[in-house]
């Protein structure tokens, strides 16, 4: 790799590069909240009502809660990588790449959903699971991760598939046995009844997530732009992860587990986007997330190999998605 070249990595990794595309992403948002509000697909809770629901008839509220949101997603991943050292490095891109995924996708940065709710709560349960790699006897840390995502699905369904993701974590993480099996089991039935107990939810009002239906959802004007926003985010984490697991396989055990489940976080976020794409921005957050770590893995791991051309092309793609967001109705 050449010195010009060299140097330009070592901007692309710079906190200065970070502070920038965190400032596009905010202007984007800006400009985009004084536009006409798009329709969006609409979420639902199992019982209670949803986050896209608590601020609706206030836009400005909405908006200045949903950049509040992923600028907490974005300190979280911070917090995750300087705590386990996660991607070996002190670069923080992953955070100016998170954000400029999240400008890229219309209205996650200008309307409240559950989203950065489920981005938060995944990266806590990531945190959770990392300080408790190989101790089985503390699961006080397993309860509170399916208490967590139990008590989401309660607001938000798209919140019940993850609880086979931290299934998957704990056994990643070497600590599924009989006990952790109990505590989750607890974990899951204590939020339930203690809302029932209390009063707050009635079993037989359960509200069931509706079939996907592509004609309602490719109805919407906003459907394209999502699709394409979300396809960018996907190929670049499928991408990146790929490249980054030729690497991991070789590190210590430990390592392995962690990124593991960091990919088996992006890949099952990506297949509900798919599957489930009436709801697809609820899940958009965490999927921007993961594939901000992976990006920025593979500039750490491929940075004498020319991976910063990775960096160039997410950053062309997500540039090219906002603009084509700004430039249409």
């Amino acid at each position: 790799m050449t010195r010009p070249e060299q140097r330009l990595t070592d901007f692309l990794r710079s906190r200065g590069f970070a502070w920038l595309l965190t400032m596009v992403a905010t202007a984007v948002a800006c400009v985009s909240f004084m536009r006409p509000m798009p329709d969006t697909p609409a979420d639902m809770g199992l019982w209670l009502p949803s986050p896209g629901l608590w601020l609706s008839d206030s836009p400005s509220t909405s908006f200045v809660s949903a950049m509040a949101g992923s600028i907490a997603t974005a300190l979280a991943m911070v917090a995750v990588n300087r705590v386990f050292n996660l991607l070996r490095t002190v670069s923080v891109l992953f955070a100016g790449l998170f954000m400029l995924l999240q400008s890229a996708t219309p209205t996650e940065l200008t309307r409240f959903s559950g989203a950065p709710l489920l981005a938060v709560a995944m990266l806590m349960s990531m945190t959770a699971l990392y300080a408790s790699y190989q101790s089985r006897h503390n699961t006080r840390r397993v309860f509170l991760i399916f208490m967590t995502i139990t008590t989401g699905a309660m607001f938000q369904y798209g919140f019940m598939p993850y609880l086979i993701v931290a299934l998957i974590g704990c056994y990643q993480m070497r600590l599924l046995d009989l006990k952790c099996i109990l505590a989750a089991l607890t974990g899951v039935v204590t939020p339930l009844w203690c809302c029932l107990a209390a009063g707050i939810i009635d079993p037989m009002a359960m509200r069931l997530p509706p079939m996907p239906d592509p004609h309602l959802f490719f109805s919407l004007p906003v459907a394209p732009k999502l699709t394409v926003a979300i396809g960018v985010s996907l190929t670049a984490g499928l991408v990146c992860g790929t490249l980054n697991l030729m690497k991991v396989i070789s590190m210590n055990a430990r390592t392995r587990a962690m990124h593991g489940f960091l990919a088996v976080t992006g890949i099952a976020s990506g297949v509900l986007c798919i599957m489930d794409f009436n709801n697809v921005v609820f899940y958009a957050g965490l999927l921007n997330a993961c594939t901000a770590f992976q990006v920025s893995f593979t500039v750490r791991l491929y940075g004498h190999r020319r991976a910063y051309i990775a960096v160039i092309a997410l950053t062309a793609a997500c540039l090219s998605c906002i603009l084509w967001t700004l430039t249409t109705t």
